[in-house]
This record gives structure tokens, sequence and C-alpha cells, in this order.
């Protein structure tokens, strides 16, 4: 069995990654399953609901996951497995400066059970290339070396002030059992001040493995250009009819097995791909200078 291709889309969260993988999503031999690196707190122990419907230990598909995982390890409980997760994020900074040969212990079991994931997840969707749009370089630090997957990295990156305008603004998902929440909120300077970091630990990742940056201002004034590059830089099996039908700059969203992520995975609609700037007109200038100047973006 070939080793599937996992596409990690590294970057910050409200950059757009979930209209990214919801557009690969629909292309040929491609499945986008979400920020995968929850699958053990908000997959296995709070129950969110997948893009396609199902609460997550309703699903098929993550019932077969998770199946296959207990197989590989066997004895280790579910809560164990979110325990050395956590623990791990907790160390997520020395990982990444460690990446990829000081990763040891803890991390390598980490490893090998995602490996078991992201195979499973091929074999059950029959995708060539599995889409992860987890963004936290931690999680690409422990996988670059793995040898089970392909693993490649596209830097998804956003205007600062857009992602610190979006960040601070309320916004409903569907988290424990289905059940309404808020997502997270952040003041303009923290996220300025994870912004710059994010960068510069993606850019640190970078030189260990396949990668590729792909602006999201750049996405959504032209998908189809900018996709097919992507393509050509990593060398993904991404067929040109595919890529054609984003000529009009419009798709069908397709909901699928995500159960992390911004709630727009849950609709199911002919979507059109518009850079979101609202940032521009309602966002304080005081506020964009501050940005600016933490982030280290300039104008």
């Amino acid at each position: 069995m070939p080793r599937p291709i996992v596409l990690f889309i590294a970057g910050m969260g409200r950059s757009g990654s979930t209209l990214l993988g919801d557009v690969l999503d629909t292309f040929d031999g491609v499945t986008a399953v979400g920020e995968l690196h929850h699958i053990w707190g908000r997959g296995a122990d709070e129950n969110w609901r997948c893009g396609d419907g199902p609460l997550f230990w309703d699903h098929p598909v993550w019932q077969r996951v998770v199946a296959a995982v207990e197989a590989s390890e066997p004895g280790t409980t579910l809560r164990e497995r979110a325990t050395r997760a956590d623990d791990l994020r907790k160390d997520r900074r020395k990982l990444v400066r460690k990446a990829p040969d000081g990763i040891s212990g803890a991390a390598l079991a980490y490893r090998a059970e995602f490996e078991v994931i992201f195979q499973t997840l091929a074999d059950a969707t029959n995708a060539k290339v599995i889409v992860d749009t987890g963004k936290v370089p931690f999680h690409a630090a422990m996988m670059q070396p793995a040898t089970g997957i392909d693993f490649r990295m596209l830097h998804l990156v956003r205007d600062p002030c857009a992602v610190a305008f979006a960040r601070s603004r309320t916004k409903p998902t569907i988290g424990r059992s289905g059940q309404v929440r808020q997502m997270r909120r952040f003041s303009p300077l923290m996220t300025a001040l994870r912004w710059a970091r994010r960068q510069h630990e993606v850019q640190t990742l970078s030189a260990h493995g396949e990668f590729a940056t792909l602006s999201y201002e750049a996405f959504c004034k032209s998908p189809a250009h900018s996709l097919r590059a992507v393509r050509d830089a990593l060398d993904l099996p991404i067929k040109d009819s595919d890529l054609d039908r984003l000529m009009s700059a419009q798709f069908i969203r397709r909901p699928g097995l995500a159960f992390s992520g911004n709630p727009n995975r849950l609709s199911a609609s002919m979507t059109r791909i518009t850079s979101d700037d609202r940032w521009r007109a309602n966002m304080p200038w005081y506020n964009k200078a501050l940005v600016r100047a933490v982030s280290g973006a300039g104008t």
C-alpha cells in the first residue's frame, strides 16, 4: 500500500484554513479532515459534531480510526492518549526547536499513533492526499520525519490585522456533544505576538522537508492560479480539471469528516471564494498600528 500524502496546513487560526481545506476536499483523491491534533480532545472526549452531520463517536470513519489506533497500541486508554498529547503541547516550543532529530520518548509514540491515523483515513476514504488543517507547528514537528506517510507542509499566511480582527470577534461553533459554544476571543496584542511567533516556528520547520507558502489574499483573489502553484511546488496529485473548476472562484462546499475548525465546515452550499476584508473599515487605526508594530509585518 503506497504511503498517503499528508498535506499539513500551517499558520494561524482564522486565516482561512477551513475554507482552503473545504476547497481541496472537492478535488478527486483528496480528503480534508480538519484539525487532527484535536482528535483525543474535541473528538473522542468532547464528541464534537463532524461536518457531514454525525457526532464524532457516531461517525463510521472515526470509529474505524480509533479501532486501528487501539489495535496498534493495546493497553493505552483514550485518556492516556489525550494526556500525552496535552503534555507534548505544553512543550511545543521546545519540540519545534529540537525537530526533527531531537524527538524521543512520548513524541515518538505520538508520531507512531498519528501515522496509523493518517494511514487508516487514507484507506477508509480511498484518498491519495489527506489534508490536515491543524496549523500548529508542534504537530508538524512530530510528523515531518514519519516514514509511514509522505509529509508536506503548506504555510497559509493572512495579514495579521485581518487575523487579529477576526480573533477579537465572537463567533459561534458546535462544541461538546453538538452543543453551541463561542469560539475563544483574543486581544489584538495577543494575536500579534502569536502571529509573529508562529511565523518564526513555521519557518524553522520549513528547512526540514517539502514546504510551500500560500497567501490567503492571493488564494481568494485567484484560487485556481494560486493552488496550481502550490500543486507544482509540492508535487501534489491534483488534476488540472479540478483546478479549472475554480476559475469562477466558487465551489460547492461538501461537508466532510472535520470535527474541529471553523463552524463553516458544517454548511453545504455553493460558496464564493472571497477575502473577508471587513477589518479594513472596522478595525480601529490604533489596533492596526499596534498589530503592525508587534507582528513586524509592516504595512
